[in-house]
């Protein structure tokens, strides 16, 4: 019985001070808005996620460029590899000429 009053009690307060809610204002209370500290957290998580997007951008076209670097070092390599293997079997051919 002192449950039913009081909740009787509550539909009178209830009554006179607002209307009642309908379902999509009740669900919408129950949806408070983001505490402020949880809006901060989010933002410098958006934050921190565009800097690593940056830095991982910057890192791959700065590995893009040593790939053409070394690639033309190492042609260049194989080029001075070429003429001196060629220049050794040359010498090699005159030394077993002289002999």
């Amino acid at each position: 019985r002192k449950s039913e009053e009081g909740a009787e009690q509550s539909e009178a307060k209830m009554s006179k001070t607002e209307a009642p809610q309908t379902a999509d204002e009740d669900k919408a209370n129950k949806r408070s808005p983001m505490p402020k500290a949880r809006e901060i957290r989010l933002e410098q998580n958006r934050k921190a996620a565009r800097e690593s997007r940056r830095r991982k951008k910057v890192m791959i076209e700065e590995l893009q460029r040593s790939v053409i670097f070394f690639s033309r070092a190492n042609g260049t390599l194989k080029q001075q590899n070429d003429e001196l293997t060629r220049l050794l079997m040359q010498a090699q051919t005159q030394v077993t000429v002289s002999s």
